[in-house]
């Protein structure tokens, strides 16, 4: 059996070999890059080392500060090189030319889920659909008109939080992180499909949702460390094959939703009638749904959670921005939250920028370059480089943040972030392809975490130590976080 599979996977490994070219890694100006295992058998010890994904991030970060800006390393069969330098990634992120900005064959296993999306496409289809879905998404325009989805679900999620808490007659740390998934899933699906969640879920188990988006996330990062999984014959015969499948019911509320005929009292479905009048296909606007649904939502949830956390380790921290708060909100009409308000929660905002620092939505992205590229006058990548950028390597770096592991919300001052090179923060990526909706996600975050916190004083049980995150697509835990919450008196 075991022969069997050694056989199974060195076999796939010639094939790819042979279909990605990957021995042009080994032209003159690659060879002379280290990295971690750079043997025959190389790729194999690497996989074996990450095979624990609860190291893998630290172990990512270790390697960056042991072969510095620009090293290689193999991941099964699949060779990596690795920019550690803000320098050499804004050369790759800010190139104007498409062919350096295409994501690898890794990122196929992302297509069941997402079809071809923002997230995947290329070429004229990708900038097409990315300037539609900005315009009609995430313009200035529009990002002030959702300031009061905001504020509603904001206040929805607090009387859920008030209900969990009087009912926690214990005192209790406890989990929130249902109710956070959920507020955020309500908060994007309302935008991108017009209802709340609960529309499309079945018997309104909000949870169904968040329940397939988890599956799909574990899915998909199985496959990517245990690269054997993307041979379909192999993968046919796995036990979560048919867990994949359930995990694709996500495609049939999206698809029932973007393919209803059009109500009466359908006026809020404005993202399908806009992108229509643009001349997106009805396809088109199925997987943007989808991409923004899922990537939506889900670094919305996850980052306040990870705020409320870090200002719970951090009760001085939390003392100054509930200090902001109380004089921002006390300039309010019955707490309702607008932009220039937000613009005033200035050292909440850089307790978030701190917040993704450490723990950064998206840890690890990839390119595949279709032509060459020219990092310095001695170095130059080849075609069918694929190129690896781990977010948290560069923001752990302490020449561009001193004492990295310490929570300092202050680094994001305007003076100190105008020190700093533009690319050594890439809590939303950079440069072409960076994440469409950042301003939106920012919003939500510092909207939501302050009315959290403009009730409740936040503290935690758990120790950062013990906390173990995991790389699904997005940063996760493991276990979620457990939160005990004071009420004030206001």
């Amino acid at each position: 059996m075991i022969f069997s599979a050694i056989s199974v996977i060195f076999f796939f490994t010639l094939c790819i070999h042979q279909r990605d070219k990957v021995w042009r890694f080994f032209q003159r100006k690659t060879k002379r890059l280290t990295g971690p295992n750079d043997h025959i058998f190389g790729g194999y010890i690497t996989l074996v080392k990450l095979w624990d994904l609860g190291k893998l991030l630290e172990t990512l970060v270790e390697w960056s500060r042991k072969y510095g800006p620009v090293f290689q390393f193999k991941l099964g069969f699949y060779r990596i090189i690795s920019l550690n330098s803000p320098e050499m990634i804004q050369k790759l992120l800010s190139s104007s030319n498409s062919s350096h900005l295409s994501k690898p064959f890794i990122y196929d296993v992302l297509k069941p889920f997402l079809i071809d999306g923002l997230l995947l496409s290329r070429g004229d289809k990708w900038r097409y659909r990315r300037k539609a879905v900005n315009k009609h998404l995430f313009s200035y325009g529009t990002l002030l008109s959702y300031t009061k989805i905001f504020n509603e679900e904001s206040d929805n999620l607090l009387k859920i939080l008030e209900e969990r808490v009087k009912s926690n007659t214990d005192k209790n740390a406890m989990p929130i992180d249902d109710i956070m998934s959920s507020s955020s899933l309500n908060v994007i699906s309302q935008i991108v499909l017009g209802k709340p969640l609960h529309f499309f879920a079945e018997a309104n188990n909000e949870n169904i949702i968040v329940d397939l988006v988890r599956k799909a996330k574990a899915i998909v990062t199985m496959k990517i460390f245990k690269p054997w999984l993307m041979f379909y014959p192999i993968w046919r015969l796995h036990p979560l094959y048919q867990t994949e499948k359930e995990a694709l019911k996500l495609h049939r509320y999206v698809v029932e939703r973007c393919t209803a005929p059009s109500e009466g009292n359908d006026e809020d479905f404005l993202f399908k009638k806009d992108l229509e009048t643009d001349g997106v296909s009805p396809d088109g606007i199925i997987e943007e749904a989808l991409a923004i649904l899922v990537a939506g939502y889900e670094t919305a949830a996850s980052g306040i959670q990870f705020l409320l956390f870090f200002l719970a380790l951090h009760p001085n921290h939390q003392d100054i921005c509930r200090k902001e708060m109380d004089e921002v909100f006390g300039e309010l009409e019955n707490g309702f939250i607008t932009i220039s308000a937000l613009k005033n929660l200035k050292y909440l905002e850089m307790c978030l920028y701190e917040t993704l620092r450490i723990l950064p939505p998206v840890p690890i992205f990839m390119r595949k370059l279709e032509t060459p590229l020219e990092l310095d006058s001695n170095l130059t990548l080849p075609t069918n480089s694929v190129v690896g950028i781990h977010v948290q390597a560069i923001h752990k770096n302490p020449k561009y943040y001193p004492n990295p592991e310490q929570f300092i919300p202050e680094r994001f001052s305007e003076e100190e972030r105008s020190r700093r090179h533009p690319y050594a923060y890439l809590a939303f990526s950079a440069g072409v392809r960076n994440c469409i909706g950042n301003k939106f996600a920012m919003m939500e975050m510092v909207l939501v975490a302050a009315k959290i916190l403009r009730r409740y004083v936040v503290s935690t049980t758990d120790k950062l130590e013990d906390i173990v995150f995991l790389p699904h697509m997005t940063i996760s835990m493991e276990s979620p976080i457990n939160f005990l919450l004071e009420p004030r008196t206001l």
